[in-house]
């Protein structure tokens, strides 16, 4: 199964393709001016990316996407939006050579553009998305951190041993659950706009998710703020910097492989 970069402002139509896409893709959600854009990129390594223009810019050409796809030359790129959506966003066809994706979307042209951009056929899509369906029967771990290098050295950390997704942020977190269906969240407690406290109610807001366990990532170690974290009743949480060993040591006592 290939890497998808999935970039926009989070609302319904980008949680309608994530949802989509995500059964042909292993698909990655990043907001289009995130500081760590380009280390999530570099994070991913994603085969091509997919660009919703909702909401994008207007005549600011927004810094960090420009600067990926400057610094990306070759990668795929495929944008959805309406027709004045992506003449207002020109600068991104200057920069590589994109197709756009009318919206309302229609799933069929849209999985086909993505086709024409990677140069394989549909047939050729579906086999490699069906081969990979939980073939390796690795446990499932989701990272939560707003901190691109956090990300990194935890997703390096786990590689080997665990089926790896990490996303930026709360929401992003939530909207990734229903098709990845970790078997455990690694949640950051300290991030801006949508904290781990927050991202926590939401995950068990939804009942397919309640009995997923949760460990908290904090930076903070004092007795007073372990204690309002603890009584979250997480499955536990663990201090930053992570060491290897020690988050290892969790999920194999809270997931037993």
């Amino acid at each position: 199964m290939r890497n998808m970069m999935l970039i926009g402002k989070m609302n319904d139509v980008l949680a309608d393709l994530n949802k989509f896409l995500s059964s042909y893709f292993r698909v990655q959600i990043a907001s289009e001016s995130g500081d760590g854009l380009q280390d999530l990129i570099r994070l991913s390594k994603p085969d091509i990316i997919v660009i919703s223009l909702i909401g994008l810019y207007s005549d600011d050409p927004g810094a960090s996407l420009v600067k990926v796809l400057e610094a990306q030359q070759g990668l795929p790129v495929v944008t959805v939006g309406q027709e004045q959506e992506a003449h207002r966003n020109r600068i991104i066809y200057s920069l590589c050579k994109a197709e756009n994706v009318t919206r309302p979307v229609n799933n069929t042209l849209l999985l086909e553009a993505v086709c024409r951009a990677l140069d394989v056929s549909l047939a050729r899509l579906r086999e490699e998305a069906q081969s990979m369906e939980h073939t390796d029967g690795r446990k499932r771990v989701l990272v939560v951190d707003d901190d691109p290098i956090m990300l990194k050295t935890i997703k390096t950390f786990l590689e080997d041993l665990y089926d790896v997704r990490v996303v930026p942020s709360g929401t992003k977190a939530v909207a990734s659950m229903g098709k990845f269906k970790p078997d455990m969240v690694l949640l950051d407690y300290e991030m801006p706009v949508c904290d781990g406290r927050q991202t926590l109610e939401m995950i068990r807001s939804e009942e397919e998710f309640t009995r997923i366990p949760v460990v908290f990532l904090t930076g903070v170690s004092d007795r007073a703020h372990i204690e309002q974290v603890l009584a979250l009743k997480p499955q536990g949480y663990l201090l930053k910097p992570p060491v290897k060993e020690t988050i290892l040591n969790k999920l194999k006592d809270v997931l037993g492989a």
